[in-house]
């Protein structure tokens, strides 16, 4: 029965025990009996008052214990990287951000991310141990190794990839998992849709690279080797070039600076006002490669939405009824498509950490499920995080 008020809590914070006792089958007296335990042990905790029943009478909801820690997802990006840590309640305790080192050598990579975790928590919030830390970056992630790509050109592996994963894991001593971006913005994406979510929904990132992420019945779809939505490499135009030449920032500023308009085309590109064919022609690639994506994975899949996430989103903006009208050609439904609700460039970031919130809950529940008598200690403090040698950005940015 512990384990049953244990998880009822875990789930949906901050339930009452009345909600716990409607979900778990469990009367409100052995509830109530089980919840001051949990209490007692540092388990759970007392949140806000969220219902009243009776004549005066306060419920208060139950929340995850604040001494079990937080979970951490940090984003990785080509020019930025930020963080989001979350309680175990799922509370926002801070966010970080910071410049993306230009090295593109893996161990430097591996210290720079080992020095963004003291960074964000800071002397407010090193006494809570971090249960679990998920990285996203923009690239195929098999597993937890296949190395890090050069971010900055979003293509090129390294030539010795290291178990990145495993090395953080050993420098912090908590688990650390890796994520494509593009699935990290979709876990954000879903988690603010207000019920009843889709049951299918994709999300298009186009940034540095160009991929999707898929979800069904809320589980991702991640096929059996990680492939699935890697969309970026499909033939465009006559020559068969991959579509992310006419998609991703890097991609569209070579061809600004490749006709001598670096510093006002993208202006005028996300404007759509503009005098000049060239500007025009880069619209209409764009405009052709967004249709080609959406069009490959809308056929593919069937969903309800199709959300476009990612640096360009902009002229995803400027351009989205003209893809919604070509689209309507080729497919017999179209999707909703729309632009991705978060404006802050944390959603990679945010979803990452749900991520850690989710594997760090499992890991918390199945202690307490397989402890003997329900009992587990799950208060004590994973090895502090070793101090990197290579700096961090100025943190007062």
């Amino acid at each position: 029965m512990r384990s049953l008020v244990v998880k009822a809590a875990f789930t949906s914070p901050p339930a009452t025990r009345g909600e716990i006792a409607m979900r778990t089958g469990v009367s409100i007296p052995s509830v109530s009996r089980a919840v001051k335990d949990l209490l007692a042990e540092g388990l759970l905790e007392e949140g806000p008052v969220v219902a009243r029943r009776g004549a005066g009478r306060r419920s208060q909801g139950l929340l995850p214990a604040r001494a079990l820690g937080c979970v951490i997802g940090v984003d990785f990006g080509p020019a930025m990287t930020r963080a989001v840590c979350r309680d175990m309640a799922g509370r926002i305790l801070t966010t970080w951000e910071g410049e993306t080192p230009e090295s593109g050598e893996a161990e430097a990579q591996v210290r720079w991310i080992g020095s963004v975790v003291p960074q964000m928590l800071g002397s407010g919030l090193m006494d809570l141990p971090v249960r679990h830390l998920v990285l996203s970056f923009p690239s195929r992630v098999t597993e937890r190794r296949a190395g890090l790509f050069d971010v900055r050109d979003g293509a090129r592996p390294q030539p010795e990839p290291i178990m990145v994963a495993d090395e953080l894991a050993r420098r912090f001593g908590f688990p650390v998992t890796f994520e494509n971006e593009s699935v990290a913005a979709l876990v954000a994406e879903l988690d603010a849709m207000p019920e009843p979510r889709p049951y299918c929904a994709v999300l298009i990132s186009v940034s540095q690279r160009v991929t999707a992420a898929i979800a069904l019945g809320g589980v991702i779809m991640r096929g059996e080797r990680q492939a699935a939505g890697m969309i970026g490499g499909l033939p465009f135009g006559g020559s068969g070039e991959p579509v992310s030449t006419a998609l991703t920032m890097p991609a569209i500023a070579r061809e600004l600076d490749r006709i001598g308009l670096a510093m006002t085309g993208w202006n005028e590109l996300i404007s759509g006002d503009s005098s000049s064919e060239r500007i025009d022609r880069i619209r209409e690639r764009f405009i052709a490669g967004l249709t080609l994506v959406t069009a490959a994975v809308a056929g593919s899949v069937d969903p309800d939405v199709v959300i476009y996430d990612g640096r360009v989103l902009p002229l995803v903006h400027q351009v989205l009824d003209d893809v919604r009208t070509r689209l309507d050609g080729v497919l017999p439904v179209v999707p909703e498509l729309r632009l991705s609700r978060d404006s802050s460039l944390f959603s990679s970031a945010n979803g990452a950490a749900l991520l850690a919130l989710d594997a760090a809950k499992r890991s918390l529940l199945d202690a307490v499920v397989g402890a003997p008598g329900g009992q587990v200690r799950v208060l004590s403090k994973p090895n502090a995080p070793e101090v990197p040698d290579l700096p961090g950005p100025d943190t007062d940015r």
